[in-house]
């Protein structure tokens, strides 16, 4: 089941914050999905509103916003937590939604991009290091 965090305002206005777009109803949050830490599927996202169970990079991984703050400045979790990213199915709705027609773009952070296989797809992007954080999350924008 794929699970959605925001969507827009009813009333069409941009931005929506804290975001810098999802006003004018095009845009949605998707929440990634996340394997517990002896590999079974986990049904929802490890935290009660999908933001914030940050996938970091690996060692090695770039960090591509390093001193920039804002939300870039989240800590990420800890080594031992209870959840990683389900590579596999995140790359299969990534996979899903870049094949469609009515999708324009994808936001993901760049080690996730890379790691899950979407380096040279110019529909899946990074929104840049003064917006969210994208490893907890896929922005989708359409048409």
């Amino acid at each position: 089941m794929v699970r959605y965090m925001e969507a827009s305002w009813p009333r069409a206005t941009r931005p929506m914050p804290p975001h810098l777009s999802h006003g004018d109803g095009r845009q949605i949050d998707l929440a990634v999905f996340y394997v517990s830490r002896d590999g079974r599927p986990l049904g929802r996202p490890p935290t009660a509103s999908g933001y914030g169970a940050f996938e970091p990079p690996r060692a090695g991984d770039p960090r591509v916003c390093t001193g920039h703050g804002g939300h870039h400045a989240a800590p990420d979790p800890p080594p031992s937590r209870r959840w990683t990213l389900d590579d596999s199915r995140t790359a299969t709705l990534l996979r899903t939604l870049a094949r469609d027609a009515r999708v324009r773009r994808i936001f993901i952070e760049p080690h996730l991009k890379a790691r899950l296989g979407f380096a040279r797809n110019g529909k899946v992007r990074f929104a840049g290091c003064g917006a969210a954080r994208h490893d907890d999350h896929l922005h989708v924008d359409f048409r």
